[in-house]
């Protein structure tokens, strides 16, 4: 019996391929994205989860509140800091199990690593005699015991031993299989900068996408214990604590205060610092991924879009199923003659509901194969361009099998139940008579709401996209388009004064340059170093941003506007006690004029996180420039901070050039940048050649908000097309439902539009419903995105209204051929019709 129900359900569905197809589609469509996105967004906000004892382990970090002489306080929040007193604050506190120290390749400096900098090579002779020679980005130092502290599976070697040797290196599988390729580490040996030898002794496997820690190889932090005791720049190491169990993070982290401020106190007196102004806690290690503190290396997260994104995931699923469950009620009303035919055979009810349940079942197991072949199809493109990434392994979680299977559930008792239960109580004289007119009320009101997530979505893709193009277009106050910066060599014993100035003059000679200047850092770069001004002794410290030793020709280079004053001039003597501050550092200084602050003498901070103060004139007063990206900033000076410039490393010490930005005629781009190598590479001889646009160090801090944008607009294109489909099944079916209506119409002289109006009259209401759902909810979400930025485009009424008009559009448009067909139907034919 079950047998014969089946092979009348396959041919019921071939009967009719189009409804199937939709059908088919467009729950292979929902429950794809809802595997894809409900996985995606569970692996990303469970980050830095899979550690043992993860709710346990926390990083040490601070806040840092200023305040300039108008009152006015500032908040950064700092994670990487000293690595000298951690183990006292360890060995203070008995709820501390142990701790564990990160150092990462860009932080290195020569003052705290005295035999590397940031610039770093590593080579080896393969087992073929060649030698092999890379250059790394990514690596770090760590303590001995960082693979016991953190969950990081090792493919090669013990967790407790690999890093004792102060001479270990643990590389990544895939930088592994970079320098061996025959995949036998056994006693090799990588040298760093052709001068360190280090010994391979282990293989961790490549790190998720799913946690904060970030680096191909790590270093024992027992080869540079002693820089680690005597630590240079004060910051750029980050702690981690174990915390024993039972333990009140917010309690211990004001405990913890008290023991940072009194191991500091010597600095802070030096500093001048008051102490309620640094307070010390303990970030959980779960929650470093979604913050973005200063010095920190990872990609910020979105919580909020993470949520946004998991609650869309449903919302695509509900609307494919919204479709399906209309698209089979409706197509299930016409089948009137057959149900009256089965119940004068002796069918019942529960024959009805085994038929209709077993179509439904192979509709629904037709889409999960056809869901699982598109996200397998699918895996490598939106890992690629999305930054969509899934577990490994191709299976799906058992969380969303359970939604999968409670959607899918629902769907086949509803669509099997309901076409039984809508004729139980009808005699067979009146099915066959009146038939069943399908008053499915929640229906309509699921396909409101469906439009309403098409609407939410497409209002959200063209804020995110209308803000991103306001940043990635938004004037910064100085030139930056078709600006190409060369990195300066780091290491002092192969960059001196007299090489730049050869290299700079070579280069001031060449046709094909039309323009340059130096400067130690330039618009967006991430650890620039910061100028501690004090109006007078005893004053506000207020801490500034810069673009560092800067020559006389850094601000005609940028076009940036003088507004009092006077530039530096070259091989002037009064540049070594002289600075030029903008508009925003005079506001928190307190002073009005630009004008009154020429020829002021101020405190300048000669060495970061000393305190020791020179006193410097202010010779100029430029307009304020954004160095840092439009997002509001928690990790450092802000660009509201303001920007102070010193001429090469004259004041601050640490302020040394570092960058050489040039303008290269376009005919010429790719002679004259060969032309630079050569010269670079002919006075900096052990130096690597490296250049890049202005343009992209700037907007590379906006990578994170193009993938959101290009996340939610994949997501919103999904729903668009479902709720299409849909609409397409329901137009078609309404269509033939009321063949005779529009016959009768037809001939007593009804219009084009009046038909159309007809077919669409309640898809214009439930487009009007859900604008009005969708609008508000669509509203509050993009003011909370807008939140992030410290500059926004404003909201204007079309940003609104053209997501809507655009897909009434496209819904019009994918029925226009139905309607054409319905409204140009021969009226004799229509009424032939039963």
């Amino acid at each position: 019996m079950l047998l014969n129900y089946f092979k009348l359900a396959i041919r019921l569905l071939l009967r009719n391929p189009f409804f199937t197809f939709i059908n088919i589609f467009g729950l292979s469509l929902g429950f794809a994205a809802f595997i894809v996105l409900w996985q995606y967004t569970t692996n990303e906000l469970s980050t830095d989860q899979f550690h043992d004892n993860f709710k346990n382990k926390a990083r040490l970090a601070f806040s840092w509140t200023t305040r300039d002489n108008r009152g006015n306080a500032s908040e950064a929040h700092i994670g990487p800091f000293s690595p000298s007193f951690p183990a006292e604050l360890a060995s203070e506190h008995e709820e501390f199990a142990n701790f564990t120290r990160l150092y990462q390749q860009p932080h290195f400096t020569f003052a705290d690593v005295e035999d590397h900098g940031k610039e770093i090579f590593l080579s080896v002779v393969n087992d073929s005699g060649q030698p092999l020679a890379f250059k790394e980005s990514n690596l770090a130092y760590a303590d001995p015991n960082f693979f016991e502290f953190f969950s990081i599976a090792l493919v090669h070697g013990n967790p407790e031993t690999v890093l004792n040797d102060p001479a270990s290196i643990v590389l990544s599988e895939s930088m592994a299989k970079r320098y061996f390729p025959e995949g036998d580490i056994k006693n090799k040996t990588l040298l760093l900068n052709n001068s360190i030898g280090l010994k391979v002794t282990g293989v961790f496997k490549d790190l998720p996408h799913n946690t904060h820690l970030r680096f191909d190889a790590l270093m024992s932090t027992a080869r540079i214990v002693r820089q680690l005791d005597n630590f240079a720049s004060e910051g750029g190491v980050a702690t981690y604590f174990h915390i024993k169990s039972g333990q009140d993070l917010v309690s211990l982290g004001k405990k913890l205060d008290a023991s940072a401020k009194k191991f500091l106190a010597p600095s802070l007196v030096k500093l001048n610092l008051n102490p309620d102004d640094i307070k010390f806690y303990l970030q959980p290690v779960e929650q470093i991924a979604f913050s973005k503190f200063r010095g920190d290396l990872h990609q910020t997260r979105s919580r909020t879009l993470l949520v946004v994104l998991r609650i869309a995931s449903v919302a695509i699923l509900i609307t494919a199923w919204i479709n399906y469950l209309n698209l089979v009620i409706c197509a299930n009303s016409k089948r009137t003659k057959e149900l009256g035919v089965r119940r004068t055979s002796g069918a019942g009810s529960c024959d009805f509901i085994i038929q209709f349940t077993l179509e439904s079942v192979i509709i629904n197991a037709l889409s999960v194969v056809g869901a699982i072949t598109l996200v397998q199809i699918a895996r490598l493109p939106l890992q690629e361009f999305f930054q969509v990434f899934l577990s490994s392994g191709g299976g799906v979680s058992v969380n969303t099998v359970v939604i999968m299977v409670l959607i899918t559930f629902s769907g086949i008792v509803i669509t099997g139940a309901y076409p039984a239960l809508a004729v139980k109580n009808k005699s067979t004289r009146n099915i066959f008579t009146q038939g069943y007119r399908h008053t499915f009320y929640l229906g309509k009101w699921l396909t409101a709401f469906q439009f309403s997530v098409a609407i939410i979505m497409m209002i959200s893709v063209s804020a995110i996209q209308s803000q991103l193009s306001y940043v990635l277009n938004r004037d910064l106050g100085l030139r930056r388009d078709e600006v190409v910066v060369i990195d300066l060599p780091e290491n002092s014993s192969t960059y001196t004064q007299s090489s730049l100035d050869v290299f700079l003059n070579r280069l001031s000679t060449f046709s094909g340059i039309t323009d340059l200047a130096v400067s130690s850092s330039v618009p967006g770069d991430n650890f620039a170093n910061g100028v501690g001004l004090q109006l007078t002794a005893g004053s506000e410290f207020v801490g500034t941003d810069t673009n560092g030793g800067i020559d006389e020709r850094f601000l005609p280079f940028f076009n940036i506007t003088l507004l009092a004053g006077r530039n530096f001039v070259n091989n002037d003597p009064s540049n070594e006690h002289s600075v030029i501050v903008s508009r925003n550092v005079l506001r928190r200084l307190g002073i009005d004029n630009p004008k009154d602050a020429i020829g002021l003498t101020i405190l300048v901070e000669s060495k970061a996180w000393t305190h020791d103060m020179a006193p410097v004139e202010i010779i100029g007063v430029i307009e304020d420039y954004y160095r840092k990206p439009l997002t509001q900033a928690s990790s450092g000076w802000a660009n509201e901070d303001g920007v102070s410039l010193t001429y090469h490393n004259n004041v601050d010490a640490e302020n040394t050039p570092q960058k050489v930005s040039v303008l290269i005629d376009h005919e010429t781009f790719s002679e004259t940048l060969q032309w630079i190598q050569t010269v670079y590479q002919e006075i900096f001889s052990n130096s690597t050649f490296h250049w890049y646009f202005l343009d992209d160090n700037v907007n590379r801090h906006y990578h994170q908000e193009r993938i959101s944008r290009n996340q939610i607009m994949l997501f919103s294109a999904l729903v668009v097309v479902i709720a299409c489909l849909g609409l397409l099944g329901m137009i078609s079916n309404k269509a033939e439902e009321k063949t005779k209506e529009i016959g009768i119409r037809k001939v007593l002289g009804a219009k084009m539009h009046q038909i159309a109006r007809l077919l669409l009259a309640t898809t214009i209401n439930q487009i009007a419903i859900a604008a009005a759902i969708g609008i508000p909810v669509a509203h509050l979400l993009v003011r909370g995105y807008m939140e992030k930025f410290s500059d926004r485009v404003p909201i204007e009424v079309w940003h609104y209204a053209t997501p809507v008009l655009v897909l009434l559009i496209i819904l019009l448009l994918t029925v226009t051929d139905t309607l054409r067909k319905a409204v140009n139907a021969n009226p004799v034919d229509s009424l032939r019709y039963e």
